[in-house]
């Protein structure tokens, strides 16, 4: 394919024609007159079934399957398509499994461990931001492998950023790459179609965890002896020499380099102490690696995490002791260590390099050892990335996830250091906007576009301000209802769920949303105190009669805030809990940052052999916001969280412990239910809770607050879509998901008299002589007026005048009458509506100064 070049003139009249064919055929969907549209689906469901017709009012959705054949209008009419993408803040559908993998600039976490305003691992080296975790059910899993034989498990509508053989960057679901990942040429050869980006990675160093220095760490891994009976020592051929070169070691530690005539090597020792009385033996003990053999080494995770100049010195201490450079200028490396061999893996994907890994068996006899040897090559690579080689359903149900990331390429690290990726009014509005802009570049030849842009910014502060000032409060079921009831196109039966949902949870409740599993839309409330967290160790603490879920009654918890080592670290507190319950131990809950097996495997133990009830569970969260969970669970519990400079496991005494009259734990979650805290403490801890959040310094706090507020007062309301086909339950959650979010920023921000009523108002008040005003002016009108379009009324003058009288009117395009917005319950968020604009304005602003563009081109000549 080639690129084909659009010069201004052209560029401005596939503008114009674009901008009208997506925002028509979005329109038709807006208000009470609005239409639903039918989509046209190719391909097959997973059970091979013909995909049906797609019929929904959502515009997003309407938007997201806008194309043109013309290409340069098509490039207009993907450009618009950011406007709807970036006014609906929640991330579309294509989760992974809860146990496949993030990259942090900490190292690898599990799907189900993401939290909104995590930290994350982006491309190019960047460090982006979770805005969105979403729970997506149970689907059915596909492996994605690649040719170094890399795999990423996912689901059918999972996103890739591929490029194909002619360079060509496109998104596709893995359903659609399998179908045509590859083709047979002439010859029955087969050739691979797909691509997916490679780059490197930077993490978060932590000096305090790097003892040594990393290309002696690599070299100690090749060419050391860390026995442990005898020094720390390394040995080094004669074409090896330049290696003591570039050793660097602590401050105190003395190199006495031996030459060994006999055996034609040095004998390199590493003596002496740091200014902490730190021998090497002591240095090497504090990073796992003392008493470790050839088969047993592995690489320190705070190394193997650690800055990308540290990985790169890391690797060459262990190329130039286990490795060489071959013909081909790429390194191979050996090892017969399997657990070192993953490290390393894992270090050259971290650098952006591709590897062949070979396993080669030695013959009895033939050598001093007959262990295989793993031998990692580096591939040249190929020039667009990894190349995808096998796309296939397994047939395999789990439950999945998927996030949404700050950073506009919208991609992220998942398993093996994959890169893999993540409303209408606005259009309507954009597409006024960008109309007014051109028409005033037109009448006035001499304007730059820039001043322009600058001048719509000044005019939509000015917008802004005007709505923040309209807003009202919401607090009432009733408006709750209303708000959500509008924005599912009149569906009062959704709004009533959601509406019930938040007076149930209250307006601190969380309120999430997924598929049902049930003909109908339904709301479970969990009530308890309840953290994404199932069983350490899985079924082997279950006791319900199908072995997937532990339940018990008058739980004893125990909260502690570090990683259990050692059972001895518990037996202490487990003999206060027996001394107290005469007639045997009740059940026990240990809840703590990690588990080693030794605690895991004696737990086991006392539960098979004394018939106890114990069950482990890892803390919520991370860091510190993990501490601060378990600072309000303990006070629900009516108990003491212990360790990270709080009391120990050792100075414990009965009233330390928390109790629940009832715990059930799963896979994926455990709650408890009637703790047995003081009333007045949690009380007390709820407002100390509503007082930090209004301090909070950022959104990510503040929500982070609000979901610790709900688990301490009503709980979470889930809202499940059923339907009897999925093409009912797409669309009855493409309408659910829009009004939950529009209850939750009406909340969030108060609301103001909807069918584009407030921004009527908002017209009057924009200057004639200001140009960004003016413009303004006439494209705030379009809204409403595309309402009463979409009834066949005209927007007469009258009309105009009539609404203009009061604060509190709109027009009814039901009853086709004005009325008392408020009271007839026809509004809008304020948040929703500023987002609307503010990405109108950024779009159209942005298309109207184009100079011109480049697109490719399907015709050659």
């Amino acid at each position: 394919m080639h690129k084909k070049i659009i010069n201004k003139d052209d560029l401005r009249n596939s503008i114009v024609s674009g901008m009208q064919e997506i925002t028509e055929i979005v329109a038709r969907t807006l208000g009470p007159g609005g239409l639903p549209i039918i989509i046209e689906r190719v391909g097959q469901s997973l059970n091979g079934e013909p995909l049906g017709p797609k019929i929904t009012k959502d515009g997003v959705s309407v938007a997201e399957e806008c194309k043109s054949e013309d290409e340069v209008t098509d490039l207009i009419i993907q450009t618009v398509k950011f406007i709807c993408k970036k006014t609906n803040s929640v991330v579309g559908d294509g989760p992974q499994p809860l146990y496949s993998k993030i990259l942090t600039p900490k190292g690898f976490i599990k799907m189900e461990d993401a939290e909104i305003g995590m930290q994350i691992c982006g491309t190019n080296g960047s460090t982006q931001e979770i805005l969105g975790v979403f729970p997506k059910g149970e689907k059915e899993i596909y492996e994605v492998e690649f040719m170094d034989g890399k795999v990423v498990e996912c689901c059918a509508d999972h996103l890739w950023e591929v490029t194909n053989n002619s360079g060509i960057k496109q998104v596709k679901p893995t359903l659609e790459i399998a179908k045509d990942y590859f083709r047979k040429d002439s010859d029955n050869n087969i050739r691979y179609k797909y691509y997916t980006p490679q780059t490197q990675v930077e993490f978060l160093e932590n000096n305090s965890e790097m003892p040594l220095d990393p290309y002696l760490v690599g070299v100690l891994l090749g060419d050391g002896s860390l026995s442990g009976s005898g020094s720390v020592e390394i040995s080094l051929g004669l074409a090896k020499k330049h290696i003591l070169d570039n050793l660097v070691v602590p401050k105190g530690i003395i190199i006495k380099s031996t030459y060994v005539d006999s055996k034609n090597y040095y004998r390199v020792k590493l003596s002496g102490k740091t200014k902490n009385g730190k021998s090497m033996h002591d240095i090497v003990n504090s990073l796992g690696l003392l008493g470790k053999t050839s088969h047993t080494k592995f690489i320190p995770k705070s190394y193997l995490y650690a800055s990308k100049n540290s990985r790169e010195r890391l690797l060459q201490g262990l190329l130039d002791t286990d490795g060489h450079i071959n013909k081909r200028g790429n390194f191979e490396y050996s090892t017969v260590s399997e657990e070192l061999t993953s490290d390393f893996l894992e270090l050259v994907r971290s650098l952006g390099k591709s590897i062949n890994i070979t396993k080669l068996h030695r013959k009895p006899g033939a050598s001093y050892s007959e262990n295989p040897i793993n031998r990692i090559t580096e591939l040249k690579g190929y020039k667009y990335g990894d190349k995808i080689v096998r796309v296939e359903k397994t047939g395999k149900i789990t439950q999945m996830q998927c996030i949404k990331v700050s950073n506009s390429d919208q991609l992220y690290i998942t398993d093996n250091y994959v890169v893999t990726h993540n409303t209408t009014s606005a259009i309507v509005l954009g597409n006024a906007i960008l109309q007014e802009s051109l028409n005033v570049l037109e009448n006035n030849k001499d304007l730059n576009p820039q001043i322009l842009k600058e001048r719509l910014e000044e005019a939509s502060e000015k917008v802004l301000k005007l709505l923040d000032k309209m807003a009202r409060n919401v607090k009432s079921d009733r408006q709750i209802k209303e708000v959500a009831t509008i924005s599912a196109n009149g569906d009062s039966e959704v709004g009533g769920i959601i509406a019930e949902a938040f007076s149930r949870v209250g307006v601190e409740g969380v309120v999430t949303i997924d598929e049902g599993y049930s003909n109908k839309v339904t709301l479970d409330i969990v009530e308890g105190y309840q953290i994404n967290r199932g069983a350490e160790a899985g079924d082997r603490f279950f006791n319900d009669e199908t072995k997937t879920k532990y339940i018990a009654e008058n739980v004893h918890v125990i909260v502690y805030d570090g990683r259990l080592t050692n059972y001895t670290e518990i037996v202490p507190i487990l003999n206060i809990i027996a001394e107290n319950h005469k007639k045997g131990l009740p059940p026990v809950m240990i809840m703590a940052n990690e588990f080693s097996r030794d605690v895991i495997q004696f737990l086991l133990i006392q539960k098979a052999e004394l018939n106890l009830s114990f069950i482990a569970v890892k803390g919520p969260h991370q860091t510190n916001v993990r501490t601060a969970y378990y600072d309000d669970l303990a006070i629900y519990l009516g108990g003491t969280k212990f360790g990270n400079g709080n009391r120990s496991l050792n100075n414990c005494e009965y009233e330390d412990i928390g109790v629940a009259e009832k715990v059930i734990v799963d896979k994926y979650t455990t709650t408890f239910y009637e703790g047995l805290g003081d009333e007045e403490e949690v009380l007390k801890r709820v407002s100390q809770l509503k007082a930090s959040r209004e301090l909070a310094e950022s959104p990510y706090d503040a929500q982070v607050i609000s979901d610790r507020l709900a688990s301490l007062t009503q709980g979470i309301a889930k809202i499940g879509v059923g339907g009897a086909t999925d093409l009912e339950i797409k669309e009855k959650y493409d309408r659910i998901e829009d009004a939950l979010n529009a209850a939750k920023a009406a909340i969030e921000e108060g609301v103001i008299p909807g069918g584009g009523v407030s921004l009527l108002r908002i017209a009057q008040e924009m200057k004639k002589d200001h140009i960004g005003e003016a413009i303004l002016y006439e494209a705030l009108k379009a809204p409403i007026m595309q309402i009463f379009e979409n009834i066949g009324e005209d927007f007469t003058n009258a009309f105009e005048l009539e609404l203009l009288e009061s604060k509190k009117t709109t027009y009814d395009a039901f009853e086709r009458k004005v009325v008392n917005a408020y009271k007839k319950g026809i509004i809008d968020p304020v948040k929703v509506t500023k987002t609307a604009f503010l990405n109108a304005i950024s779009i159209s602003s942005l298309l109207a100064t184009a100079g011109g563009g480049i697109v490719y081109s399907k015709n050659k000549k």
